[in-house]
């Protein structure tokens, strides 16, 4: 019986990954170097044997569990790549939401955070 390490099965898997998103490991890690070894979205860096996820446009290639390659935006942690995936999906929604809150403060309201002008 064949015995699969856990660094076999890392190795495997990251493969794997990568052919999905139609990368090679040479492209992987230019951009994980371009990127200062960090989230494109949040700059926090990555740790080590941490999963990084590879953000692509959906609209490109609408199986969003594989990409042609030509499409791939950049990595970023698991949790920043879900935001940005809710953000396409249901931004419209989130803003509208926003909108119809009522003015409480002052302080800079989530509406001109998220859009860039004050209501």
């Amino acid at each position: 019986m064949r015995v699969i390490t856990p660094e076999a099965r890392t190795r495997w898997n990251r493969a794997y990954k990568l052919k999905r998103f139609g990368l090679t490991p040479e492209r992987f890690q230019a951009m994980l170097e371009a990127q200062g070894y960090a989230c494109a979205m949040c700059h926090v860096p990555f740790e080590e044997g941490e999963r990084i996820s590879i953000d692509h446009d959906h609209s490109c290639c609408p199986d969003s569990k594989r990409s042609c390659g030509q499409c791939v935006r950049a990595l970023l942690h698991p949790r920043c790549n879900f935001v940005v995936g809710y953000v396409e999906t249901y931004g419209d929604l989130v803003r509208a939401y926003l909108q119809s809150l009522p003015q409480t403060s002052s302080i800079a309201s989530p509406v001109s955070v998220i859009t860039g002008r004050s209501r």
